[in-house]
């Protein structure tokens, strides 16, 4: 319970939450108020009309019947209104949060971070957690008050009824839900755990399907998910149960203290004659009381479910803290000579090590080229400048300040990354490139698509700079993608520029075109360049050849 207090939002929009409550409370008082006053008033009529009454007001209750009725329906839709408003935006205020601090991360943080299980976090698991207030505290809260004014209004006619049979009513309610919550808890916590594990295995299985096939498993993976499958719907139909015992229970407890209202009722003088219709009030409020139960105690049994989803955001937030770095963050060097002297990494204990004694000196302002075949390492010793993987032994250093002393944002500011396969997003293009610098203005980011190559690709766009890009910049080649992510770092100013690849998929026209725009663009800056061919790389001042 902690945690999920901890985890939502709620301080953000206890206004709103706190109006709908009490128009949830609101609507729950109408509605025993026309039940009750609805009652007394047919019970009363058909007393008087017995001779067993004088005589009674037949405007004043039907006017506040009439009020009753009207308050019900209009606090009802206002308090749908206002808590699921608020509970769309408490959800919302959460999911961005947690969106916001995977959107700091480096590409290798988002890449270990599986893609449907973060996705699933960011929405299925965040979206579970509506049920906390909407379908837990909201219901619980106007049940419990409600009963409390139920007992209070009673005890002013008759106590013993309200300390007899309502005041037992009120404990034994709250110990079933409690018990039904107890009673589902483990059940429910493997359920809620089981449902990602099952849509994960899903959908490895379908990436990996030709594999399965060439292996001849499919079988055999059909049957893993038909037995997971089959577990979860056996604790479905579990859970179920539970579910309807305890309504069942509550139903069962209510109808009991309404037997016991009129038992106590009926044995008493002043409820004998013009207190009839009080009794009668009394019963049908129970059935108010009754329904404002009912469903408590599989929405507590529930809860569980919900906490499993706060501990799995809760777990991603942490996930993505724990690559923070902590440490003080100094000034940016003025010289900043790469040196890493011996480097020692390996993608696993059990692996090779990629560098085992790596030895490396760049000074300021110098290009170096690596090549090699690929798997050698020259991604990784990317990823090590970058502080997105750390080394075994040794250290790297910039401008005499060991790099796991800065920032990441430090990093990111100071140091331009083009990976293989760059990030694009469904925007324009102007948006895309306005992530390096935001400030960027048109003819900026004009000359850099001219440099990055792409000046015909912009001017035969319908709508240049405001043409929009598919998912993933589905609507470009790979040729394209590349030059555009290369023209997004070119707006930047960094001090060290990583370049994985920057000239694959282009012909020699365009190659010697591209070549001579970073020459111009990289004097004065440190940079290491990437590629498995030597023959098409620009000038450098010297070349690291990787086996």
């Amino acid at each position: 319970m902690k945690r999920l207090l901890a985890i939502l939002p709620f301080r953000r929009h206890q206004h709103a939450l706190t109006v709908g409550l009490g128009l949830l409370i609101l609507t729950l008082v109408a509605g025993l108020a026309l039940l009750m006053l609805s009652g007394w008033f047919i019970t009363a009529s058909a007393m008087a009309g017995l001779g067993l009454i004088a005589m009674i007001n037949i405007f004043t209750p039907g006017a506040a019947i009439r009020a009753a009725a009207l308050t019900r329906t209009v606090a009802r839709y206002g308090e749908r209104l206002a808590t699921h408003s608020a509970t769309l935006k408490l959800l919302t205020t959460l999911r961005m949060d947690v969106f916001s601090r995977l959107m700091t991360q480096s590409s290798l943080t988002l890449e270990r971070l599986q893609r449907g299980d973060a996705l699933n976090r960011l929405t299925a698991d965040i979206d579970v957690l509506d049920h906390v207030y909407l379908g837990v505290f909201q219901p619980a809260a106007g049940a419990l008050l409600l009963t409390l004014a139920m007992i209070g209004l009673v005890a002013l006619l008759s106590p013993s009824i309200a300390f007899f049979a309502l005041l037992p009513l009120l404990l034994i309610n709250v110990l079933i839900v409690a018990i039904c919550r107890r009673a589902g808890r483990r059940p429910s916590r493997q359920q809620a755990l089981s449902y990602p594990v099952l849509r994960q295995a899903v959908m490895d299985g379908l990436e990996a399907r030709i594999e399965l096939r060439a292996l001849g498993q499919v079988d055999e993976f059909a049957d893993d998910i038909d037995l997971r499958s089959r577990a979860l719907l056996s604790r479905g139909q579990l859970l179920a149960g539970v579910d309807a015992l305890g309504s069942a229970v509550i139903l069962l407890v209510n109808l009991t203290a309404l037997v016991a209202c009129l038992w106590l009722g009926l044995g008493q003088q002043e409820l004998t004659g013009e207190g009839g219709p009080l009794l009668a009030a009394i019963v049908l409020g129970l059935f108010a009381i009754s329904e404002a139960w009912l469903s408590l105690p599989s929405a507590w049994r529930r809860l569980n479910q919900s906490q499993v989803a706060a501990e799995r955001v809760e777990g991603l937030a942490k996930q993505v803290e724990s690559t923070e770095k902590q440490q003080a963050d100094p000034s940016w060097p003025d010289r900043p000579d790469l040196r890493i002297n011996g480097l020692r990494f390996a993608w696993d204990d059990h692996q090779p090590p990629l560098f085992d004694g790596f030895e490396l000196d760049l000074p300021a302002g110098h290009r170096l080229a690596v090549v090699g075949r690929s798997g050698c390492g020259k991604t990784s010793l990317l990823r090590l400048i970058m502080g997105q993987i750390q080394p075994q032994r040794g250290e790297l250093r910039i401008g005499g300040i060991d790099i796991r002393r800065f920032s990441e944002r430090r990093m990111q500011d100071r140091i331009a990354y083009l990976p293989q396969n760059p990030v694009l997003f469904r925007d324009t293009v102007a948006g895309n490139l306005c992530l390096a610098r935001a400030q960027a203005s048109e003819e900026d980011m004009v000359g850099a698509i001219e440099c990055a190559g792409l000046g015909d690709w912009l001017r035969a766009l319908p709508q240049g700079l405001d043409s929009w890009l598919d998912e993933a910049a589905g609507n470009l080649s790979g040729g394209e993608r590349r030059r555009l992510a290369l023209a997004r770092l070119l707006l930047s100013d960094p001090a060290l520029v990583l370049l994985d690849e920057p000239t694959a998929s282009l012909d020699d026209q365009r190659l010697g075109a591209l070549n001579r725009s970073l020459d111009r663009w990289l004097r004065g800056r440190s940079a290491v360049i990437v590629t498995h061919r030597e023959d098409i790389l620009l000038p450098v001042d010297r070349v690291l050849r990787l086996s």
